[in-house]
């Protein structure tokens, strides 16, 4: 997955003297991330809701807690052991090697976080461009399934056959 480029955690929320709006800032607070109000075009609405809830805080504290959560989303991301002792997805349960499947929730949200904007899907072939499990990842990142792997192998041992390069 992609490495994302966002301000560094943490992030804290801070609620404004009164309770309308709070502001969401780095740890130094030097850089803000976030504004968290209950305006439209300059009139405040009624934030506060019958049961107590403050609309404008509880946004402000999920935003605050996004670094963190990303984080155990990435940490947790080939957590699970697969069969063989490959690192897998606890959600879609495929292996690192592989890939995530196409409809994995896990690799969205990371995707959707840090912004990636990857040209093929998780499990897509970048050959024939299927989507499917098995894609094994080759040594120029490329991803291919079993199927165009092959067909590369053996055009690869015919441009050395006919380089001469063969032991035989």
């Amino acid at each position: 997955m992609a490495e994302s480029k966002h301000t560094p955690g943490p992030w804290v929320y801070r609620a404004a003297t009164h309770t309308d709006w709070g502001d969401v800032n780095d740890a130094s607070g030097d850089c803000l991330i976030a504004h968290c109000n209950c305006y439209l075009s300059g009139k405040s609405l009624d934030c506060h809701r019958k049961d107590g809830t403050d609309p404008a805080k509880a946004n402000g504290l999920l935003v605050a807690a996004a670094p963190d959560m990303l984080e155990v989303l990435m940490e947790a991301e080939w957590g699970g052991t697969a069969i063989g002792g490959n690192m897998s997805c606890p959600v879609c349960f495929n292996s690192r090697e592989y890939g995530h499947s196409p409809d994995c929730i896990l690799a969205a949200a990371i995707a959707k976080a840090t912004g990636s904007t990857e040209q093929f899907q998780p499990g897509q072939c970048h050959e024939c461009k299927k989507v499917q499990n098995g894609v094994m990842e080759i040594a120029d990142g490329r991803k291919l399934c079993r199927d165009c792997f092959l067909a590369l192998k053996t055009r690869e041992a015919a441009d050395a056959e006919a380089k001469g390069e063969t032991d035989g």
